[in-house]
């Protein structure tokens, strides 16, 4: 569940688990889809999750990512 928005200021000290990139999966904010989304995962169990809120008829994807994700 996503409560809150976040800086990036936040990841200072913690140790990043895993990152994804969903583009068709339901991730729910107050019943919103956040689609497309990136979900950073860390080693204390903590996610934040990157994405857009639909708002009417725009279209937002995920254009390009540097680097590797897997890596």
């Amino acid at each position: 569940m996503i409560s809150r928005t976040f800086t990036i200021n936040e990841f200072i000290g913690k140790t990043l688990e895993d990152i994804s990139v969903h583009y068709n999966e339901n991730i729910y904010y107050d019943n919103d889809p956040i689609v497309p989304c990136i979900v950073f995962k860390f080693t204390d169990n903590t996610k934040y999750i990157m994405g857009h809120r639909q708002d009417c008829c725009e279209d937002v994807d995920i254009k390009e990512i540097s680097g590797n994700l897997a890596a």
